[in-house]
């Protein structure tokens, strides 16, 4: 058997600090290069060297119908002593996750791989898996944990690694990791105990801790067939009074931990159960490609209008996303084009997390030299940004920019206006980079403005206090990178979070080697 691999420090800051959901420009690489020059600045011993805690900087992103996801991004000064916490203790806290008889969301460090951390089993593996362990069994209870990361109570993580009476009796920083481990948590969100912040790699590694100490005590209680993903758990029993004890056992042992189950997603069913929706099978199936153009062109119009049709069946999953995924892989001749970017947009519309999926077909498109339609292009995003700037959704600002930025189209007046009201750290830094390549021409920064002072480098808009400045794409009364002792260090080394200097990339597929579209897109 293979060794596991270590975790080192310089993959995790590269690799595992932003959340995936961010446009392409924003990367922590240079911040990975230049971790040396940021040694002494660590406060490694907080009994001798106490620092600074900090905010983090949030992200508004669409999660299914209507409602929505915050993603955190932990200032570097902190977030940096979390991740070097988690690394030198990295061997035990393998051995912790290692002992769930359930997790399929072990972490599993491995090369090559686009995070640091990865997951043992990929979302679409619980399919084939309740089939095999569900065998020989009448019942199926499934439930899910209640909000689960923005739940978390951070000082149930040395609990979950050290024991709830051991770490109530010793609550020093130095009795054990897990108080250390609190303690950085809670640093890089101004001392919070609720929640973990959505997206990097540490929340992930935090939150199995907790899951495989919850995995033990139900193994424990119940000694049941079962599966758990992140905080999704799928357990078999022969009888329906067994599962309606085994949930009763299943909420106090949450409870133990500080957390709830989601009562809307849990169930008690007959075995066998279907194990996809019938949308998924149809739009996994339906065929696309065609040599004969027009034959393509009533296999797209009957493949969207099934699509479209399932997004309103199932607001809660995301057919459209899904259906976009699939058309990324399919090869759509030049005489139906116009009318597959007209489906397209109306699925950006429509279903918005499809924004990401949509920027790489139409990369695909561009490399192919397809005459994409901009100006319709251009009507939908400003439509979006118009919308979408009065709620504040940065999901949705941030990629239709830089679809603007990758296919050259400039943003209106109106919708400039309308970005410029907006609070959001990630929209204001890619609304400044389009301006600079001249894509949009009256932007209101003078809200931006009032955020560029040294005390907003550790506030909520810390990386756009940084980036802005450092871009020198708005000029602050002060010199303040210069006075800070760590940003200024940053600033030396040309540390940058957003590469205003990238452009998306997506690989053309190739006939007979089309990728597995994964059920991950599905949102259930």
């Amino acid at each position: 058997m293979a060794r596991p691999a270590n975790l080192k420090l310089k993959d995790l800051v590269t690799k595992g600090y932003l959340p995936p959901e961010l446009i392409p420009p924003f990367n922590t690489f240079s911040l990975g290069q230049n971790l040396d020059s940021l040694k002494n600045l660590r406060g490694l011993h907080l009994n001798t060297n106490p620092k600074k805690i900090s905010k983090l900087v949030t992200h508004s992103i669409p999660k299914i119908s209507l409602q929505r996801r915050t993603l955190g991004v932990p200032n570097p000064y902190n977030q940096i002593q979390l991740m070097e916490c988690i690394v030198n203790n990295w061997k035990d806290i393998r051995n912790l996750t290692a002992k769930s008889k359930y997790s399929l969301t072990k972490p599993l460090v491995k090369k090559d791989l686009h995070r640091a951390i990865n997951r043992k089993h990929d979302f679409a593996d619980i399919f084939s898996k309740i089939p095999i362990i569900s065998t020989g069994y009448r019942y199926g209870l499934k439930t899910d944990i209640s909000r689960f990361f923005s739940t978390i109570y951070t000082h149930s993580i040395p609990w979950a690694i050290h024991g709830k009476a051991f770490s109530k009796k010793n609550q020093k920083v130095t009795d054990g990791f897990g108080n250390l481990l609190d303690t950085r948590v809670r640093d890089t969100q101004d001392k919070q105990t609720l929640g973990l912040p959505i997206g990097p790699d540490t929340s992930y590694i935090i939150s199995e801790i907790l899951g495989s100490a919850i995995d033990c005590e139900i193994y424990s209680e119940l000694n049941a067939n079962g599966i758990r993903y992140t905080d999704d758990f799928y357990f078999f029993f022969n009888s329906l009074s067994e599962a309606e004890e085994a949930l009763t056992k299943i909420q106090k042992i949450l409870k133990h931990f500080e957390l709830e189950i989601n009562p809307e997603k849990t169930e008690i069913y007959s075995v066998p159960e279907p194990l996809e929706s019938n949308w998924v099978s149809e739009l996994r199936t339906h065929h696309i490609y065609n040599e004969n153009p027009y034959k393509q062109k009533t296999l797209l119009i009957s493949f969207f209008s099934k699509a479209f049709n399932y997004s309103k069946q199932y607001p809660n999953n995301s057919v459209l996303k899904y259906a976009l995924a699939r058309i990324k892989e399919e090869e759509i001749h030049k005489e139906n084009w116009n009318l597959c970017q007209a489906f397209i947009l109306n699925s950006m519309i429509s279903e918005t997390n499809v924004l990401s999926e949509a920027t790489d077909i139409f990369m695909i498109y561009k490399k192919r030299e397809y005459k994409l339609d901009k100006q319709a292009i251009k009507k939908t995003l400003d439509n979006l940004i118009c919308f979408h700037s009065k709620l504040n959704h940065g999901y949705e600002l941030s990629w239709a920019l830089w679809i603007a930025k990758n296919l050259d189209i400039k943003i209106s007046n109106t919708a400039a206006n309308e970005l410029s009201k907006v609070e959001d750290s990630i929209v204001a830094l890619t609304a400044l980079d389009l301006r600079e390549a001249g894509l949009i021409s009256k932007l209101k920064t003078d809200e931006w403005e009032k955020l560029l002072t040294e005390e907003n480098l550790y506030e909520e808009h810390w990386l756009f206090a940084y980036e802005a400045v450092k871009k020198g794409w708005l000029k602050p009364d002060s010199d303040y990178l210069k006075s800070d002792g760590f940003f200024s260090i940053l600033n030396k080394n040309d540390v940058q979070f957003y590469d205003n200097t990238l452009l998306s990339e997506a690989p053309l597929p190739k006939r007979n080697e089309k990728s597995v579209i994964s059920n991950a897109f599905i949102s259930y």
